[in-house]
């Protein structure tokens, strides 16, 4: 019985000692608990963190990018416009200076030679009857003028005085005679204007038995008679065939420009490849008047 009693009594000694223990252990179980817990805070706030420094950079990174791309976008649009319209201005430069310019000179020779050339002056004050052959050597220097730029379809002179047309084409004596030539009395209304000079399109039956049409850029410049003989006087006239004329223009382009039409001073077409463009304003289309100004 003794014996009994001294072991329920080391047995509760026992327990009694290792209470603290176990009391250490759950506090060390609690301490460990919260330094995981701290630690695992500590590491959700320092992702959380570097997530959010990720984003910001991205997102500046992303808007540096885009505002770059934005800015050199309008850099090489504008680079682009500016070389463009560079190129375009000095093409129509060569364009005035190697064909219009070469036409308008080639006017003003005819209109030199039709003030000083006896032959060419004749006709102005003198009547054609009976001098029928001097008329040879007006068509042959006209010919001959012609011959030096490839692009010249025909170049006319009208005398007022005989209401007398000569031409690289033919004669007409009569500016009402259609049946040798077609119809240019537009060569000699200029004459009874104000007008000094006129370019513009013309469109001449290529004959009388074909609805065919051709269609001229001309040139036409008024010849002043005289103070003193209100009888002299006439016009001269150049005309250039439309196709061939935007053919030469459209073959000496540098680079391939797409459509290339030419306008007059009114807005008129006169030069498309598409030739139903041809005789219309360009005041009609859509980008019209950022053209003309």
């Amino acid at each position: 019985m003794y014996l009994k009693f001294r072991n329920l009594y080391n047995h509760l000694g026992l327990i009694a000692k290792s209470g603290p223990f176990l009391n250490e252990n759950k506090k060390n179980i609690k301490n460990n608990k919260y330094l995981s817990y701290s630690k695992n805070l500590r590491l959700s706030y320092l992702n959380k963190l570097f997530i959010s420094y990720l984003v910001i950079v991205i997102t500046c990174v992303g808007s540096m990018a885009l505002f770059s791309y934005r800015l050199e976008s309008e850099n090489i649009k504008s680079w682009a416009i500016k070389s463009n319209s560079e190129l375009l201005n000095n093409f129509k430069n060569t364009i005035d200076n190697f064909i219009f310019d070469s036409i308008d000179k080639v006017s003003l020779i005819v209109l030199q030679n039709a003030i000083n050339n006896n032959d060419l002056s004749f006709y102005f004050l003198n009547p054609v009857e009976g001098h029928y052959s001097g008329l040879t050597k007006v068509s042959a220097f006209l010919n001959n003028i012609r011959a030096t730029n490839p692009l010249i379809s025909s170049i006319s002179i009208y005398y007022k005085n005989n209401d007398l047309l000569v031409t690289t084409d033919g004669i007409k004596y009569s500016s009402n005679d259609n049946d040798i030539l077609p119809d240019r009395t537009y060569i000699k209304d200029l004459c009874y204007s104000d007008n000094v000079e006129y370019w513009g399109l013309k469109k001449e039956m290529l004959s009388k038995s074909s609805d065919e049409e051709k269609v001229y850029i001309t040139f036409v410049r008024r010849i002043s008679p005289p103070t003193s003989e209100s009888k002299g006087g006439g016009s001269i006239a150049i005309a250039v065939d439309e196709n061939k004329l935007y053919t030469a223009i459209k073959s000496s382009a540098p680079i391939a420009f797409g459509q290339i039409f030419i306008i007059d001073e009114e807005g008129q077409i006169v030069s498309h490849n598409e030739k139903n463009y041809l005789f219309s304003s360009i005041k009609n289309m859509s980008y019209g008047k950022n053209i003309l100004g």
